[in-house]
């Protein structure tokens, strides 16, 4: 049998996924889990730190699975790095797990924002940033910073956009192209896609 603890975060990661933070109740969430109201206060301390928590849980649940180096040694080409980091991101997303919940959470952030996300940034993996930025200094050599941060933003969004939108059954995308869309396609298109971004800003912007 699961302890109280488990339970909780279970039933809390479903119910943000669905519902977003905001409306859904520590009532509803202990109901579910089949816990007194007062676990939560006792396990996780508030709400805040109970939404910390799903989202850290989510968070460790994808890179276990789906590692953010890809496994590959750190001389391996960035180019392979990059596409290991978009393969990260977008295969967790057509995952079941936990670590599936992470676009449904994020886009909840974006329409409806908590204000707990620096706290939530400031408990992951420092070192998955490091690696992006690693890699796009290798790939923009002689580096700007500033063409460095706007790359990293650019294929960040696109891996973040196509994630969502995966989850979105209703969405353009998947309402139309569901049955010939697959992770593979969607890895290979935006690593295609930002590395012709990256080439062009190596040949024409930086000098």
């Amino acid at each position: 049998m699961k302890k109280t603890q488990e339970r909780i975060i279970e039933a809390a990661m479903e119910l943000f996924a669905e519902k977003g933070f905001k409306e859904t109740t520590v009532a509803e969430i202990c109901t579910k889990a089949n816990a007194n109201v007062a676990a939560v206060n006792y396990h996780f301390r508030d709400k805040d730190q109970l939404y910390i928590e799903v989202w850290t849980q989510a968070f460790n649940a994808a890179n276990k699975k789906f590692p953010f180096d890809g496994g590959l040694d750190p001389s391996a080409p960035a180019e392979d790095h990059l596409k290991a980091h978009i393969a990260s991101i977008i295969n967790a997303a057509f995952s079941e797990g936990p670590e599936s919940l992470i676009p449904k959470l994020r886009n909840f952030e974006t329409v409806t924002p908590t204000g707990l996300m620096d706290k939530i940034m400031n408990k992951m993996n420092h070192n998955l940033g490091r690696h992006m930025e690693s890699t796009i200094m290798r790939l923009l050599s002689p580096v700007d910073e500033i063409y460095m941060h706007l790359s990293i933003m650019s294929i960040l969004s696109q891996c973040f956009a196509f994630s969502t939108e995966i989850k979105n059954l209703n969405g353009p995308m998947m309402k139309h192209c569901k049955d010939k869309i697959d992770a593979e396609r969607i890895i290979d298109h935006i690593y295609r896609f930002s590395i012709s971004g990256i080439e062009y800003i190596r040949s024409t912007v930086i000098k």
